[in-house]
């Protein structure tokens, strides 16, 4: 068996999963565009794609959109979960966040035609 190198490019990690699992998660992760690889000599070498925050991102992301595309009660759950985190977290970034909210709706009204106007009644 090929001896694998370790993060270092040195010593030779020595896994406890057989390499043919390695082998075989390498080219999924490879397949799915995570790494990247490359032929040296006769064996490949593999980079990561994304960083460990981009694809921490991408699942926080992910979640929040799986959420949001359920039920109105898992939406509503989810947010109060985040408020209540953020708000135990990080009081500052809560009233940010309300400020923004506030602007927001603010310039949203500011922006949108009136609405129309109601036929008046005959009666």
């Amino acid at each position: 068996m090929r001896r694998m190198q370790g993060a270092g490019g040195g010593e030779a990690a020595r896994p406890n999963m057989p390499y043919t699992t390695i082998m075989t998660t390498l080219d999924r992760l490879f397949r799915k565009n995570l790494v990247s690889r490359r032929m040296c000599d006769r064996a490949y070498i593999y980079s990561p794609r994304v960083s460990c925050q981009e694809w921490k991102d991408k699942v926080a992301r992910d979640v929040v959109a799986k959420f949001l595309a359920g039920p109105q009660t898992s939406r509503e759950a989810l947010i109060a979960c985040l408020l209540e985190a953020v708000s135990q977290q990080d009081a500052l970034l809560l009233q940010e966040l309300e400020k923004r909210m506030r602007s927001t709706a603010y310039s949203d009204r500011q922006t949108s035609p009136p609405p129309p106007e109601r036929p008046k009644s005959t009666i």
